[in-house]
């Protein structure tokens, strides 16, 4: 190769590698992109429009059926916007990704049958644990965790005094 084309060669390679990992960076899901937010008695619309902004999605819901101007207060260091979302609405919402949209509905209300979600750690390292089944061990109801550690099961009457959840992992 001519030395005064190596330059501008690897100039170019390098921007590509950029481009391309800014690129693979935004192909992680949209629950599962890292924020940090701190808010003391804000509206709800006012945390997920910084939520938003942060993670760079959009939040689509109607404010008919959530009630946005309710003032919450939170701080989440490098969490989940899954974990967030949790945090803000504490099961009320069920959300899911379509594209560049992460869409909140109401949880449906219903005494029978619940979803539990959440993250697997490892106790040791607080990493979270792929592929790891969790299940209930009277209905054998079960899940597995996603690569990014996280699990959602439909379980009936969590509220019973000697319920729990098994994790498994080989």
């Amino acid at each position: 190769m001519d030395k005064s084309l190596k330059p501008i060669f690897l100039s170019l390679l390098l921007g590509f590698i950029l481009l391309s990992g800014a690129s693979f960076a935004q192909q992680k899901p949209l629950l599962e992109r890292q924020v940090t937010v701190t808010f003391e008695q804000k509206p709800v619309s006012s945390v997920l429009d910084q939520v938003a902004a942060q993670a760079a999605f959009v939040f689509s819901y109607s404010s008919s059926a959530i009630d946005v101007t309710r003032l919450v207060s939170g701080n989440f260091e490098n969490q989940s916007v899954r974990e967030v979302l949790e945090g803000i609405f504490q099961g009320e919402v069920h959300y899911k990704e379509r594209g560049n949209y992460i869409i909140l509905t109401p949880a449906p209300v219903s005494k029978k049958e619940v979803t539990v979600s959440g993250y697997v750690l490892d106790e040791k390292t607080g990493e979270r644990i792929r592929n790891a089944t969790v299940y209930d061990p009277i209905t054998l109801q079960s899940s597995v965790t996603d690569e990014y550690g996280f699990f959602e099961i439909q379980v009936k009457n969590p509220a019973a005094e000697d319920y729990k959840l098994i994790v498994n992992k080989a």
